[in-house]
């Protein structure tokens, strides 16, 4: 059902339909009048005087069933309309199905599936029991065992022979909770001119159980889709085109999408109902680029540092509008001076928050949501692999094993420190934590460090051989884990 005019020849039809028997009316009405007829013989209106209460309530009864007869068949009539209009309206075109990746002119090779990491590398770590993993594989006891919650349409144009674990082109995904889930890719629907002209997104409320697909969203600059970039020789990253995606809620219905076709233009899309459409706030380049995190509908962050880069002023970039306008907050210099890297801000709730400077020995926490922030000294000099804001009071810190150098034969036992006043004074928990240095794997990753709370945590050793290791002592000891994907 399409138009109103569709609409009204449906109900006229149904009027037409149900339309009661000819001469029904007249034939009740006759039934009453004669229900109600009274014998004017004396004797007969005296009898009927007296016995006229009983009367009544016989034939009360009668007329009441009438009127309930004809109440049923108004209300059948209105349920079957009812179906039929709820009917129509849940046939719903399905999406098209995404056509093949097309060969880019030039020799540009589009983006495909890669492979997953050999281990479940965790994304979010929501208690001490429920661990999300990159490709919605969802924990329940604590990492041993894995299960995929992925939906089925996230690989529905995957090649055959390929591992169901393999990632689909573009794709990013976002855990808020043991419930909430989000992941999106990117699909070709036909364009010849780019390597892929759409993203889906999709979304689950019960932890991988169901989800709900969006419609796919057109990446367009104007009328026109972005052209892919011709190939690169030397130096590509990436190396296959495609688009570099990156997704954040801050509760189950308000997110933002970041849509990096590699064209020296990004696109900004935002959500107020939980990924089920999206809605274009900003289209910029090139500080959207960039990773960036959201602390409420309206408050967002934006670094564009990494920890191979740096800069003379430390700075972040806000966003008050919900990412429609970026400004430039300045920071202090921290005690050990710039160059300066800094990473993206972690708000434990409207007013405290802390971020990572990458190059040098220092953090930053702030009191007021974020209006002025205050450089803090880190415990050591020595490198810091990991960094992890538990909560307000919280904070743990990974640190290279003081005097060991790259290329000493001994493979070093990192040292873990921890805070419990926000940064002010830190302890030493171990000096034998099994990390060691980070021996840049095919992932290209570096340690990931979460503590759920004072006592239980979780660490990725990204080595060659990727583990996962956890502790419920603080971080004192450790202990690996061999998980089980199913």
């Amino acid at each position: 059902m399409n138009t109103v005019k569709d609409l009204r020849e449906l109900l006229s039809a149904e009027m037409i339909r149900m339309q009661p028997p000819s001469g029904l009316e007249a034939r009740v009405f006759q039934q009453l009048r004669n229900s109600r007829a009274v014998d004017l013989r004396p004797e007969v209106k005296r009898r009927d005087a007296v016995r006229s209460p009983i009367s009544e309530r016989v034939a009360a009864p009668r007329l009441m069933a009438l009127v309930a007869v004809l109440i049923a068949v108004a209300i059948v009539v209105s349920l079957v309309l009812t179906a039929r209009a709820l009917h129509s309206r849940a046939v719903v075109p399905a999406h098209p199905a995404p056509a093949p990746s097309p060969q880019m002119p030039g020799g540009a090779n589009c983006e495909a599936y890669k492979p997953a990491a050999s281990v479940p590398i965790p994304a979010k770590a929501v208690n001490t029991t429920t661990l999300w993993a990159t490709g919605a594989l969802l924990s329940t006891d604590g990492g041993v065992h894995w299960h995929d919650q992925s939906p089925g349409a996230l690989r529905q144009d995957e090649p055959a022979g390929l591992a169901k674990s393999e990632l689909p082109p573009g794709f990013t995904d976002f855990y808020l909770d043991g419930a909430n889930a989000w992941a999106a890719r990117s699909f070709n629907y036909g364009t010849t001119t780019s390597c892929y002209d759409h993203i889906v997104t999709f979304g689950t409320s019960d932890g991988g159980q169901s989800w709900h697909e969006s419609a796919p969203i057109a990446l367009k600059v104007g009328s026109t889709t972005p052209p892919s970039p011709v190939q690169c020789q030397i130096d590509c990253h990436p190396p296959d085109f495609g688009f570099g995606l990156h997704m954040i809620f801050v509760d189950s219905q308000h997110g933002w999408l970041l849509a990096d076709p590699h064209v020296g233009v990004s696109y900004l899309y935002a959500t107020v109902n939980g990924g089920g459409d999206w809605r274009l706030v900003s289209q910029q380049s090139p500080v959207l680029t960039c990773p960036f995190v959201f602390t409420s509908p309206s408050t967002g962050w934006l670094s564009c540092d990494s920890p191979n880069t740096g800069s003379p002023i430390p700075s972040l970039s806000e966003t008050q509008d919900g990412g429609a306008t970026w400004a430039t907050r300045v920071l202090p210099v921290p005690p050990e001076g710039c160059p300066c890297s800094i990473g993206l801000p972690v708000l434990f709730d409207a007013m405290h928050g802390a971020v990572r400077q990458y190059t040098g020995q220092s953090i930053y926490t702030t009191s007021d949501g974020g209006n002025t922030w205050r450089p803090l000294s880190l415990p050591s000099a020595s490198l810091s692999l990991a960094i992890d804001f538990a909560d307000a009071n919280n904070f743990w810190d990974l640190i290279l094993q003081p005097g060991w150098v790259r290329g000493d034969p001994t493979p070093p036992h990192d040292w873990l420190y921890h805070s419990t006043d926000s940064g002010a004074t830190w302890s030493v928990v171990a000096r034998d934590t099994p990390i060691n240095y980070p021996v840049l794997s095919p992932l290209n990753i570096w340690p990931s460090l979460w503590f759920v709370d004072a006592n239980h945590g979780f660490i990725i050793q990204p080595n060659d051989s990727p583990r996962l290791l956890t502790t419920s002592d603080g971080g004192h000891t450790w202990t690996g884990i061999n998980p089980q994907v199913s």
